[in-house]
């Protein structure tokens, strides 16, 4: 994971919001709104982009098996598909020639 590049970028931009929140004048009430959101926006982003999102891939990363091992079951179950398919078909072709 690039931890340095994802706190800079989310520093640079909290850091820029700031004149935002701390707005004075006119329509600073609409800046101070604006700049509350990005920073919040940013800030959460931020700690689920850290923190949540590998949490959440460590789990469903052990529920699941290798690339190979799911490749491997799936031709397992192919070839047991073709198997079963090729039974089916010769037993209802021998079916009406054995009773007739």
């Amino acid at each position: 994971m690039r931890l340095r590049p994802v706190i800079m970028t989310a520093l640079s931009t909290l850091v820029g919001a700031l004149p935002l929140i701390l707005a004075a004048g006119a329509g600073s009430e609409s800046r101070i709104l604006l700049g509350t959101v990005i920073f919040s926006g940013v800030l959460m982003t931020t700690i689920m982009t850290l923190f949540v999102v590998p949490v959440v891939y460590d789990l469903m990363a052990r529920h699941t098996g290798s690339p190979e091992a799911v490749s491997r079951k799936l031709d397992d179950m192919q070839s047991q598909r073709t198997r079963d398919n090729s039974s089916d078909n010769s037993a209802t072709v021998a079916g009406p020639e054995s009773g007739a």
